[in-house]
């Protein structure tokens, strides 16, 4: 199974990218993380994938359930090189 095509589900909806940023410009943890989903998938923004592992390791910084997956996010997004460097040397 493609994990991205699972992320849909969780993904807010089209539309809400500015509801995002204006949480994300003040700070919000949790807007911040659905705004790296909205880039991740290019859902009403262009698909930047450095854009959301930026701000994916924003809200990965504050150590809560948000933060937690976030990191998981991360990791996703090193495991498949989307935006980062694809990391090697580890087995499954």
């Amino acid at each position: 199974v493609d994990q991205r095509n699972l992320i849909f589900f969780y993904c807010p909806l089209d539309g809400e990218q500015f509801r995002y940023e204006k949480a994300a410009s003040r700070g919000d943890i949790t807007g911040t993380y659905y705004l790296g989903r909205l880039y991740e998938l290019g859902k009403g923004v262009t698909q930047d994938y450095g854009k959301a592992v930026e701000l994916y390791r924003k809200s990965a910084q504050r150590g809560d359930i948000i933060a937690a997956t976030a990191m998981a996010a991360l990791g996703r997004m090193y495991e498949n090189g989307f935006g980062v460097a694809k990391a090697t040397g580890y087995t499954n």
